[in-house]
């Protein structure tokens, strides 16, 4: 169970230091692996659309360039209908 640092800078001085040490450390961690992982998909996600759109220019290339406009085109079109929220 992770502790937390929350309140007054009065109330986290009250504590020991190795509940603070803990805390910022849990803290670090959780924060190290959400920015890593997500690093890794967004890194991972790129190398896929690359490859197959290196492979598939080979076999189609007309096929290639309509899917290479087609998506940023939807994208920025569904981006100005959402404007400032995404329908959840």
């Amino acid at each position: 169970m992770p502790v937390r640092l929350g309140g007054t800078f009065e109330q986290v001085k009250r504590r020991r230091s190795e509940e603070i040490v803990y805390a910022l450390t849990y803290g670090l961690n959780s924060a190290t692996l959400l920015i890593l992982g997500h690093l890794i998909v967004i890194a991972s996600e790129i190398t896929l659309v690359v490859l197959m759109c290196a492979v598939l220019i080979f076999v189609e290339p007309l096929l290639t360039a309509g899917v290479i406009l087609f998506f940023p085109l939807l994208d920025s079109v569904s981006i100005k209908s959402w404007g400032d929220g995404l329908p959840i």
